[in-house]
């Protein structure tokens, strides 16, 4: 099982990176096959947001980001990937800027309707789509908006299994002793993830 691994937050010690990293230890631990985790902290990255330049839609460089930064290695992985997982905050009701770059930068795989090609995505499909957050609020439904958003955003790119798990936390001084019933949340997203069965 492969997995591209995604920490947004621009924090090293933060909540998201901290659940996001025992996300990671427990699929490894409670997967009947090998997991292969390729792991990227956007904050220690260097790379922009989409220039909206459309070569990517080109037929010469159809699905291939035109840019020569961090991403390349990100996107790589993403391409032979079983799983997407991103662990991130959630600011103003929105993505942080890190994670909403990259996310627009996956513009590059959206196939061209131009071209007269048959289909939408250049990634191949069948893809699941893991989505940890934390908040300063006590609503997570208020975010619905946004899960929403994402879910059709990768739809379109082919992803066909999406679980949406998330953390209130009243304070960026956190303890994690004190998300016990989280922890579990996080287990049982898993167990539905390797048992597929438990998805029908």
């Amino acid at each position: 099982m492969n997995i591209t691994a995604i920490f947004a937050s621009p924090r090293q010690n933060s909540a998201s990176k901290a659940f996001g990293k025992y996300f990671l230890n427990r699929i490894a631990e409670k997967s009947t096959v090998q997991c292969n985790i390729d792991t990227f902290t956007l904050g220690d990255m260097q790379y922009g947001g989409c220039k909206a330049c459309y070569l990517c839609q080109t037929e010469e460089e159809l699905g291939v980001c035109k840019e020569t930064d961090d991403l390349i290695e990100v996107f790589a992985s993403l391409r032979k990937a079983d799983i997407l997982f991103m662990a991130t905050p959630i600011y103003f009701g929105n993505l942080p800027s890190q994670l909403k770059a990259f996310t627009d930068r996956c513009k590059q795989f959206f196939m061209s309707t131009a071209l007269g090609l048959g289909q939408i995505s250049s990634l191949p499909s069948g893809k699941i789509l893991v989505m940890l957050t934390t908040q300063q609020v006590y609503e997570v439904t208020k975010y619905e908006k946004l899960r929403k958003l994402l879910h059709y955003f990768f739809k379109q790119l082919g992803f066909t299994d999406f679980y949406f798990i998330g953390e209130d936390l009243l304070s960026i001084e956190f303890d994690l002793n004190e998300h016990k019933t989280f922890y579990n949340i996080i287990d049982n997203c898993i167990d539905t993830i390797i048992n597929p069965a438990d998805r029908l």
